[in-house]
């Protein structure tokens, strides 16, 4: 929270949410996900 008392700003931390609060509170995303493709990894000499 952000606000002005007597000539100062004052910043005052808010309480934190869980991640799983914040999940709760977004919408469906309504858009395709792209395929992804799946390839081997690269050799590496060790």
């Amino acid at each position: 929270m952000i606000r002005r008392e007597k000539g100062r700003v004052i910043l005052e931390a808010s309480e934190r949410q869980s991640l799983l609060a914040v999940l709760r509170t977004l919408s469906p995303i309504d858009e395709p996900f792209p395929e992804i493709e799946d390839r081997s990894p690269e050799p590496v000499d060790v």
